[in-house]
């Protein structure tokens, strides 16, 4: 018996001569792994379909040890990321991460509704090559780990248990939350308390809302450094798997500073 799902392709890989092998995160069950048999034929109408990062619906039909997909077509292949590296690349990010960080027929609905609701921010929200970018794709992320039972704690010392005070405190990345500084120990990240308020105004509201908010935040150098290595730090210990898409990213940035470093 068949089924039809409307999916978002995480990641596919060659099988065999002309087969894939796709991984796709569906609304109604979550992640599968399927095998596309064709697709790889120039002249197979599924190529197309089953690129990575495209919102399609997929027919699917049992098979006996693993899942078809028999047909599909696509719902938006968003084609306005695909023209700009960064966008794409931010994109990508994402699916690297729920492709990684999730198991299969985990129904997640929520996790669905972020990666549609992240492409319609990149294609509408994001300022380009803002500094602030990588803050942002960070912030995402911690928003799935959230969904995900990974969500970090801002009202209470994730040691004693005891409400936080407004002051400079610590973030622990392998317990997962804010340290208050009776507690603070050697491999704890400093928390400015600038930086708290952000973390907990972004995570504490409706999060698509508050999220473009971060432009016009008045944060110093230090303090976007700060929230950099903590953001970008707590990610690493809690997925503990390179982002590829993250460190090509990086490198772009880096080059881009430095090209408008020299042209002052």
């Amino acid at each position: 018996m068949t089924v039809i799902l409307q999916a978002i392709i995480l990641d596919h890989n060659p099988k065999g001569e002309s087969d894939l092998l796709v991984t796709a995160f569906t609304q109604e069950k979550g992640k599968i792994n399927a095998k596309a048999k064709g697709a790889r034929k120039s002249e197979a109408k599924l190529r197309g379909i089953l690129e990575v990062g495209n919102e399609v619906k997929l027919m699917l039909a049992p098979g006996k040890n693993q899942i078809h997909i028999a047909g599909g077509d696509i719902i938006d292949s968003h084609i306005l990321i695909r023209q700009n590296l960064e966008l794409l690349l931010l994109w990508q990010a994402m699916l690297e991460v729920v492709s990684f960080a999730t198991v299969p027929d985990n129904i997640e609905y929520e996790v669905y509704d972020l990666l549609t609701s992240w492409a319609k921010f990149l294609q509408h929200n994001l300022k380009p090559y803002s500094v602030r970018n990588k803050l942002i794709v960070y912030l995402v992320i911690w928003q799935f780990l959230s969904l995900i039972g990974f969500k970090p704690q801002f009202d209470e010392c994730v040691r004693s248990g005891q409400k936080l005070v407004a002051e400079n405190c610590f973030f622990s990345v392998t317990e997962g939350g804010v340290v208050s500084k009776k507690y603070f120990q050697t491999s704890d990240l400093p928390l400015s308390l600038n930086v708290w308020k952000i973390l907990r105004y972004i995570f504490k509201g409706n999060f698509w809302a508050t999220l473009s908010d971060i432009y016009r935040f008045r944060i110093t150098k230090q303090e976007n450094l700060e929230l950099a290595n903590i953001l970008i730090n707590y990610t690493e210990n809690t997925i503990e798997k390179k982002n590829n898409s993250l460190s090509y990213l990086e490198k772009i940035y880096t080059y881009g500073n430095k090209v408008m470093a020299g042209n002052k």
